[in-house]
């Protein structure tokens, strides 16, 4: 019989990922998916103290050389470098964030959620009303259809509870909302 050569590693993947080998016992242990439990990490040591954060040292380095840097970008930006030109018009004039304004159309509230819809997107086929303040307003429509539908079902849920435990209590069985969600 030969002795296979082949690492530990390639054993276990060739098993199903099933290693044959315990865990070594200074490792942490770990989720089956791999990820530590919350207040375990594979660094017993920590962080050392007095270690900044990269974020940290990054602004320190950009606020010890930043009008360095600034000009240094100006400069390339009038020497023709239209990736500093951009960016320094980008920091000189910020970029314009579309506002909703107020729009008037005729809306029957009336009617029913889809008849709404219906009326909102021939507001926009019209022009009276931009696209993305149609789209904004059937959003709104559905999510309020589908609170309407959340209490309706709360409401069917508390009848039926309501009947089943009296039928129930007839019968000998009881019916309960322990254990369920909120």
């Amino acid at each position: 019989m030969t002795e296979s050569n082949e690492p530990a590693w390639l054993a276990a993947w060739k098993n199903g990922g099933q290693a044959n080998q315990p865990a070594l016992p200074d490792e942490p242990p770990r989720r089956p998916d791999g990820t530590f439990p919350p207040g375990v990490s594979g660094n017993k040591a920590g962080m050392r103290k007095g270690t900044k954060h990269t974020r940290t040292q990054l602004a320190e380095a950009l606020k010890e050389n930043g009008a360095a840097l600034l000009q240094v970008a100006i400069d390339k930006a009038l020497a023709g470098d239209t990736a500093a030109l951009t960016l320094c018009l980008s920091r000189l004039v910020p970029v314009l964030k579309p506002k909703g304004e107020r729009v008037q159309f005729a809306l029957d509230i009336a009617k029913p959620r889809h008849e709404q819809c219906q009326q909102i997107v021939a507001a926009v086929a019209a022009g009276e009303l931009d696209v993305d303040a149609g789209k904004l307003l059937i959003d709104c429509i559905t999510a309020a259809a589908n609170l309407c539908a959340v209490d309706e079902l709360e409401a069917r849920l508390a009848a039926l509870e309501a009947r089943g435990s009296s039928e129930g209590r007839r019968a000998g069985v009881v019916i309960s909302r322990e254990g369920l969600p909120e």
